[in-house]
Protein backbone atom coordinates (compact mmCIF):
# COMPACT_ATOMS: atom_id res chain seq x y z
CA UNK A 1 0.00 0.00 0.00
CA UNK A 2 1.36 3.81 -0.36
CA UNK A 3 3.01 5.49 2.56
CA UNK A 4 0.26 7.35 4.72
CA UNK A 5 0.88 10.92 4.71
CA UNK A 6 -0.78 12.63 7.59
CA UNK A 7 -2.62 15.53 6.59
CA UNK A 8 -2.01 18.62 9.19
CA UNK A 9 -5.19 20.42 7.91
CA UNK A 10 -7.00 17.94 8.58
CA UNK A 11 -5.61 17.61 12.80
CA UNK A 12 -3.82 13.67 12.15
CA UNK A 13 -1.74 12.01 14.38
CA UNK A 14 -2.56 8.47 14.07
CA UNK A 15 -2.31 6.61 17.12
CA UNK A 16 -0.08 3.76 17.16
CA UNK A 17 0.04 2.18 20.52
CA UNK A 18 -2.01 -0.95 20.82
CA UNK A 19 -2.87 -0.78 24.97
CA UNK A 20 -3.60 2.60 24.24
CA UNK A 21 -6.31 1.27 22.18
CA UNK A 22 -7.42 -1.71 24.23
CA UNK A 23 -7.50 0.66 27.34
CA UNK A 24 -10.12 3.11 25.54
CA UNK A 25 -11.81 0.31 24.04
CA UNK A 26 -12.49 -1.74 27.24
CA UNK A 27 -13.25 1.62 29.35
CA UNK A 28 -16.08 1.72 26.50
CA UNK A 29 -17.76 -1.24 28.19
CA UNK A 30 -18.79 -2.59 24.60
CA UNK A 31 -21.53 -5.47 24.73
CA UNK A 32 -22.86 -7.26 21.59
CA UNK A 33 -26.15 -5.02 21.43
CA UNK A 34 -24.00 -1.85 21.17
CA UNK A 35 -23.82 0.23 18.01
CA UNK A 36 -20.42 2.50 17.45
CA UNK A 37 -19.32 5.14 15.62
CA UNK A 38 -15.91 5.91 15.02
CA UNK A 39 -14.50 9.26 13.90
CA UNK A 40 -11.45 9.61 11.63
CA UNK A 41 -10.29 5.52 11.75
CA UNK A 42 -7.51 6.40 9.52
CA UNK A 43 -4.84 3.57 9.25
CA UNK A 44 -7.41 1.39 11.47
CA UNK A 45 -5.99 0.45 14.74
CA UNK A 46 -8.86 1.12 16.91
CA UNK A 47 -11.32 0.13 13.87
CA UNK A 48 -9.60 -3.48 13.61
CA UNK A 49 -9.84 -3.21 18.01
CA UNK A 50 -13.39 -2.57 18.02
CA UNK A 51 -14.03 -5.45 15.27
CA UNK A 52 -12.46 -7.77 17.28
CA UNK A 53 -15.01 -6.79 20.23
CA UNK A 54 -18.22 -8.55 20.45
CA UNK A 55 -20.28 -5.09 19.55
CA UNK A 56 -23.25 -5.62 17.09
CA UNK A 57 -21.87 -3.24 14.46
CA UNK A 58 -19.11 -0.23 13.39
CA UNK A 59 -19.49 2.58 11.76
CA UNK A 60 -16.01 4.79 10.70
CA UNK A 61 -16.52 8.38 9.60
CA UNK A 62 -13.43 8.82 7.27
CA UNK A 63 -13.38 12.22 5.14
CA UNK A 64 -9.27 11.19 4.35
CA UNK A 65 -9.40 9.32 0.73
CA UNK A 66 -6.10 8.24 1.24
CA UNK A 67 -7.72 5.69 3.54
CA UNK A 68 -10.75 4.38 1.87
CA UNK A 69 -8.62 1.20 0.71
CA UNK A 70 -7.17 0.35 3.48
CA UNK A 71 -10.03 0.35 5.07
CA UNK A 72 -13.08 -0.90 2.40
CA UNK A 73 -12.03 -4.20 2.44
CA UNK A 74 -13.32 -4.61 6.05
CA UNK A 75 -16.86 -4.18 4.78
CA UNK A 76 -16.32 -7.58 3.62
CA UNK A 77 -14.23 -9.10 6.43
CA UNK A 78 -17.28 -8.58 8.35
CA UNK A 79 -20.43 -8.35 6.35
CA UNK A 80 -23.33 -6.60 8.39
CA UNK A 81 -20.80 -5.44 11.11
CA UNK A 82 -19.05 -2.59 9.62
CA UNK A 83 -19.73 0.29 7.23
CA UNK A 84 -16.90 2.76 5.93
CA UNK A 85 -18.53 6.39 5.51
CA UNK A 86 -16.64 8.85 3.44
CA UNK A 87 -17.74 11.90 5.11
CA UNK A 88 -16.91 15.39 7.00
CA UNK A 89 -17.94 14.76 10.76
CA UNK A 90 -18.95 18.17 11.45
CA UNK A 91 -21.29 17.81 8.16
CA UNK A 92 -22.88 14.24 9.59
CA UNK A 93 -26.03 14.41 11.74
CA UNK A 94 -26.22 11.44 14.18
CA UNK A 95 -29.78 11.64 12.82
CA UNK A 96 -28.40 10.19 9.19
CA UNK A 97 -27.14 6.89 10.87
CA UNK A 98 -30.54 4.51 11.35
CA UNK A 99 -29.80 3.43 14.76
CA UNK A 100 -31.63 4.21 17.74
CA UNK A 101 -28.39 4.82 19.69
CA UNK A 102 -24.74 4.38 19.37
CA UNK A 103 -21.81 4.52 21.67
CA UNK A 104 -19.30 7.58 20.27
CA UNK A 105 -15.23 6.37 20.23
CA UNK A 106 -12.82 8.06 18.85
CA UNK A 107 -9.28 9.68 18.27
CA UNK A 108 -10.80 12.99 17.55
CA UNK A 109 -8.66 15.12 15.21
CA UNK A 110 -7.33 18.23 17.20
CA UNK A 111 -8.46 21.06 15.39
CA UNK A 112 -12.07 19.68 15.35
CA UNK A 113 -12.80 17.95 18.74
CA UNK A 114 -14.05 20.54 20.79
CA UNK A 115 -16.37 21.69 17.74
CA UNK A 116 -17.26 17.89 17.55
CA UNK A 117 -18.26 17.61 21.02
CA UNK A 118 -20.56 20.89 21.44
CA UNK A 119 -22.16 19.57 18.17
CA UNK A 120 -22.92 16.10 19.59
CA UNK A 121 -24.16 17.49 22.92
CA UNK A 122 -27.17 18.49 20.77
CA UNK A 123 -27.84 14.92 20.01
CA UNK A 124 -27.82 13.24 23.45
CA UNK A 125 -31.12 11.23 22.54
CA UNK A 126 -29.10 9.39 20.13
CA UNK A 127 -26.12 8.82 22.56
CA UNK A 128 -25.68 6.29 25.23
CA UNK A 129 -21.99 7.60 25.76
CA UNK A 130 -18.93 9.04 24.39
CA UNK A 131 -14.97 7.64 24.67
CA UNK A 132 -12.88 10.22 23.42
CA UNK A 133 -9.30 10.97 22.78
CA UNK A 134 -8.97 14.76 22.73
CA UNK A 135 -5.67 17.06 23.51
CA UNK A 136 -5.23 16.55 27.54
CA UNK A 137 -5.91 20.94 27.86
CA UNK A 138 -9.43 20.13 26.43
CA UNK A 139 -10.27 17.12 28.79
CA UNK A 140 -9.24 19.32 31.68
CA UNK A 141 -11.13 22.21 30.57
CA UNK A 142 -14.24 19.51 29.92
CA UNK A 143 -14.04 17.98 33.28
CA UNK A 144 -12.84 21.25 35.05
CA UNK A 145 -14.09 21.85 38.47
CA UNK A 146 -14.66 25.31 40.41
CA UNK A 147 -12.19 27.05 41.47
CA UNK A 148 -9.41 25.34 39.63
CA UNK A 149 -8.28 27.41 36.23
CA UNK A 150 -9.44 24.55 33.74
CA UNK A 151 -13.43 25.08 35.18
CA UNK A 152 -15.43 27.41 32.76
CA UNK A 153 -18.35 27.32 30.22
CA UNK A 154 -17.19 24.34 28.19
CA UNK A 155 -16.87 23.17 31.84
CA UNK A 156 -20.08 23.27 32.86
CA UNK A 157 -22.00 22.90 29.52
CA UNK A 158 -20.78 19.29 29.68
CA UNK A 159 -21.31 19.01 32.91
CA UNK A 160 -24.56 20.03 33.04
CA UNK A 161 -25.73 17.48 30.12
CA UNK A 162 -23.37 14.42 30.83
CA UNK A 163 -21.48 12.88 33.60
CA UNK A 164 -17.78 13.62 32.95
CA UNK A 165 -14.89 11.34 33.99
CA UNK A 166 -10.89 11.77 32.41
CA UNK A 167 -9.44 8.76 32.03
CA UNK A 168 -6.15 8.56 31.68
CA UNK A 169 -3.17 10.49 29.54
CA UNK A 170 -1.87 9.65 26.59
CA UNK A 171 2.17 10.78 25.67
CA UNK A 172 2.47 11.89 22.48
CA UNK A 173 4.88 8.62 21.25
CA UNK A 174 1.86 7.22 21.30
CA UNK A 175 1.22 8.59 18.26
CA UNK A 176 2.54 9.20 14.48
CA UNK A 177 3.48 11.59 13.67
CA UNK A 178 4.15 12.86 17.84
CA UNK A 179 1.81 15.83 18.83
CA UNK A 180 3.77 18.36 20.65
CA UNK A 181 0.99 17.93 23.69
CA UNK A 182 -0.33 15.64 26.34
CA UNK A 183 -3.35 14.26 25.12
CA UNK A 184 -6.07 11.94 27.18
CA UNK A 185 -9.14 9.97 27.29
CA UNK A 186 -12.12 11.22 28.63
CA UNK A 187 -16.02 9.70 29.05
CA UNK A 188 -19.30 11.38 28.77
CA UNK A 189 -22.49 10.10 29.49
CA UNK A 190 -25.81 11.55 28.88
CA UNK A 191 -27.51 12.53 31.98
CA UNK A 192 -31.39 12.12 32.27
CA UNK A 193 -31.98 16.00 31.74
CA UNK A 194 -33.71 18.26 34.16
CA UNK A 195 -33.56 21.18 32.61
CA UNK A 196 -35.60 22.91 29.89
CA UNK A 197 -34.23 23.82 26.38
CA UNK A 198 -34.59 27.56 26.91
CA UNK A 199 -32.87 27.49 30.61
CA UNK A 200 -30.30 25.29 28.82
CA UNK A 201 -29.82 28.39 26.60
CA UNK A 202 -30.03 30.89 28.78
CA UNK A 203 -27.32 28.94 30.98
CA UNK A 204 -25.10 28.86 27.89
CA UNK A 205 -25.30 32.69 27.51
CA UNK A 206 -25.07 33.53 30.43
CA UNK A 207 -21.62 31.53 31.41
CA UNK A 208 -20.20 32.58 28.03
CA UNK A 209 -21.09 35.81 29.07
CA UNK A 210 -18.83 36.07 32.69
CA UNK A 211 -16.02 33.45 31.55
CA UNK A 212 -14.94 36.18 28.85
CA UNK A 213 -13.85 38.06 31.81
CA UNK A 214 -13.25 35.43 34.00
CA UNK A 215 -10.64 37.31 36.33
CA UNK A 216 -13.72 40.22 37.01
CA UNK A 217 -16.36 39.95 40.11
CA UNK A 218 -19.49 39.13 38.75
CA UNK A 219 -20.63 42.14 39.95
CA UNK A 220 -18.32 43.27 37.18
CA UNK A 221 -19.35 41.19 34.51
CA UNK A 222 -22.90 40.55 34.67
CA UNK A 223 -23.38 44.79 34.08
CA UNK A 224 -23.32 44.06 30.63
CA UNK A 225 -27.28 42.82 31.87
CA UNK A 226 -28.10 46.42 32.32
CA UNK A 227 -30.15 44.75 35.84
CA UNK A 228 -31.23 47.81 38.20
CA UNK A 229 -29.77 47.54 41.64
CA UNK A 230 -28.09 44.21 40.55
CA UNK A 231 -25.36 43.95 43.57
CA UNK A 232 -28.24 44.18 46.51
CA UNK A 233 -30.15 41.13 44.12
CA UNK A 234 -27.19 39.34 44.03
CA UNK A 235 -27.00 39.30 47.93
CA UNK A 236 -30.57 38.74 48.11
CA UNK A 237 -30.26 35.49 46.10
CA UNK A 238 -27.15 34.05 48.24
CA UNK A 239 -24.44 35.29 45.79
CA UNK A 240 -21.41 37.11 46.82
CA UNK A 241 -20.67 40.29 43.95
CA UNK A 242 -17.35 39.81 44.54
CA UNK A 243 -16.84 35.73 43.89
CA UNK A 244 -15.39 35.29 40.15
CA UNK A 245 -17.03 33.34 37.86
CA UNK A 246 -14.67 29.93 38.64
CA UNK A 247 -15.86 30.20 42.30
CA UNK A 248 -19.20 29.57 41.53
CA UNK A 249 -20.64 25.77 41.07
CA UNK A 250 -22.90 24.63 38.46
CA UNK A 251 -25.61 24.71 40.81
CA UNK A 252 -25.01 28.43 41.22
CA UNK A 253 -24.48 29.03 38.02
CA UNK A 254 -28.47 26.97 37.13
CA UNK A 255 -29.78 29.20 39.98
CA UNK A 256 -28.24 32.54 38.23
CA UNK A 257 -29.46 31.82 34.85
CA UNK A 258 -32.99 31.56 36.12
CA UNK A 259 -32.92 34.53 38.28
CA UNK A 260 -31.91 36.87 34.91
CA UNK A 261 -33.40 34.34 32.41
CA UNK A 262 -34.95 37.54 30.78
CA UNK A 263 -32.20 39.23 30.75
CA UNK A 264 -29.71 36.15 29.12
CA UNK A 265 -32.50 34.70 26.32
Amino acid sequence: MSRIIPKKKLGQHFLQDQDVVDRTVAAANLSSSDVVLEIGPGPGILTKTLLKSPIKKLYSLEIDPQFFSRLKPLESEYPDRFQLIMSDALQFPLSKLDEPKIKIIANLPYNIGTTLIIRWLGELNKITSMTLMVQKEVAERIAGAPSTKSYGSLSILCQIKCEVQKLFDVPPQAFNPPPQVMSSVLQLVPKDQTLSDEELTNLENLTQLVFQQRRKMIRVSLKQLNIENLESLLEKNGFNPMDRPEDLSIEQFVRLSRLFEKSVS
